[in-house]
């Protein structure tokens, strides 16, 4: 291979699976949470594409409305490298199946995507949705809003602990309790030699800037990160989780590594389904 294709592969998630092969593992992650965010929503009252902005993208979803209104929320941003079109907060509320039973609102959003906006109007839109949940949560007296991203929606809500976060009036900062960051990709600097660079349209400047990993961030005390990583994903998402919350605990921001072994980018967030698996029971034991 030559080095642009090493680059290619290196930052390719589906190339790393031991379960099934690369053509094949994205489209069966789709079909999968698909099926199940369906039939919750057979079950499980919701209200969808609730509007936080202007954009058609910009909407969340609220599953579980006949819960408690001071339940907690797990607000959720989904991955797809800012591009993929087939997942939507339509096809994250699957989540639900494990987290209702426990009395767990489960919101997730949508946004626009590159290359129709850039990745910083992507981060300007998380900050609104976040800010729209806070809202409501504060109005419904919710115990607390838990945030969870996987693979770039890990990298969307580290980067609200650049200004965002402590930017926020103190009663919607004390509402935030967790963040999950569910094998996420800190560090953007080599995108720009791959083709995924194509939508989005990275420099070498703008790859470093929109990096965590080299951002000032800041947190308030009482919020804890989960940096979660799997043993059978990308290298580079495995040595940028380790790295990053080794630069959590250099700058005093409470973090928890967690390694999943035998999972890959796509199972960990399939097996959320289970009651039993260790990412449910992590999420269990400090959402309540």
């Amino acid at each position: 291979m030559s080095n642009d294709e090493d680059y290619e592969s290196l930052y390719s998630p589906s190339h790393w699976s031991k379960r099934l092969d690369k053509d094949v593992i994205v489209k069966n992650h789709i079909e999968f949470i698909s099926y199940y965010s369906e039939e919750i929503l057979k079950v499980v009252p919701a209200n969808q594409d609730i509007n936080y902005g202007n954009g058609n993208k910009q909407v969340y979803n609220i599953i579980g409305t006949d819960l408690p209104s001071d339940s907690p929320i797990l607000f959720v941003v989904h991955g797809g490298y800012w591009q993929a079109p087939e997942i939507t907060n339509r096809n994250m509320g699957f989540l639900s199946k494990t987290l209702y039973n426990h009395k767990i609102k489960v919101v997730p959003i949508d946004y626009d995507q590159c290359p129709d906006v850039t990745i910083e109007e992507v981060n300007k839109e998380v900050e609104v949705a976040l800010s729209t949940v806070l809202d409501y949560a504060i109005t419904n007296k919710s115990r607390g809003v838990h945030l969870l991203g996987h693979s770039v929606g890990a990298n969307m809500l580290a980067c609200l602990f650049n200004r965002f976060i402590n930017a926020l009036p103190t009663e919607k900062q004390k509402m935030i309790k967790n963040v999950f960051l569910v094998c996420g990709i800190y560090d953007l600097t080599l995108l720009p030699l791959t083709t995924i660079n194509e939508a989005l349209r990275l420099t070498e400047a703008t790859a470093r800037e929109l990096s965590p990993q080299f951002m000032i961030l800041s947190s308030p005390s009482h919020i804890k990160m989960h940096v979660i990583v799997v043993e059978n994903d990308a290298p580079p998402f495995v040595d940028q989780g380790k790295n990053f919350h080794g630069k959590l605990e250099k700058i005093n921001i409470e973090t928890a590594y967690h390694f999943i072994e035998d999972e890959d980018h796509f199972s960990v967030l399939e097996k959320l389904i289970d009651n039993d698996f260790v990412l449910t029971r992590i999420i269990m034991s400090n959402v309540n």
